[in-house]
């Protein structure tokens, strides 16, 4: 069986004080308050149809829609993980396997699991490359769309 280790992390307001990095709010883009119960039914509605793909045919059935959201496609990154050395190379994307790829000097290294964060080479907090984003999901989509100028 198919397993899966997600993460999600959603601003509905700007955080207070200096993060240290670039943040948003969905309070921001939205012309009403958002109400937080209802942003996690949303986001449980929209996860339910993926991991039933997911549950189908493990990650190979959600890698095309995965790798047309993926902000970091083709970028220098470097990968840092507590306690190691940053790997650095360019973003392959991921396999079937939900592997991560990254081209290196020492050949393409595949990332499975740990506390990975990517953060664009060079920088020390990262931003996402300049015009990506992260998907929201239009209406009839599973994996939704990145709308143009939005930040993920």
């Amino acid at each position: 069986s198919a397993q899966a280790v997600i993460g999600i992390g959603v601003n509905l307001s700007v955080p207070e004080g200096d993060p240290g990095q670039p943040v948003a709010g969905l309070n921001q883009v939205c012309p009403s308050p958002v109400d937080r119960h209802q942003v996690l039914a949303a986001i449980l509605v929209e996860l339910a149809e993926v991991l039933a793909i997911f549950a189908e045919s493990g990650f190979a059935g959600v890698k095309d829609g995965w790798l047309h959201y993926h902000a970091w496609q083709g970028q220098l990154v470097q990968i840092l993980d507590e306690g190691a050395t940053p790997q650095r190379g360019r973003c392959l994307g991921v396999d079937d396997e939900g592997a991560l790829r990254i081209e290196t000097a020492e050949g393409i290294e595949r990332i499975f699991s740990g506390d990975v964060s990517l953060r664009p080479e060079g920088s020390a907090l990262g931003v996402r490359p300049e015009g990506s984003a992260l998907g929201v999901r239009p209406e009839g989509s599973a994996l939704g769309v990145r709308p143009e100028g939005s930040a993920g």
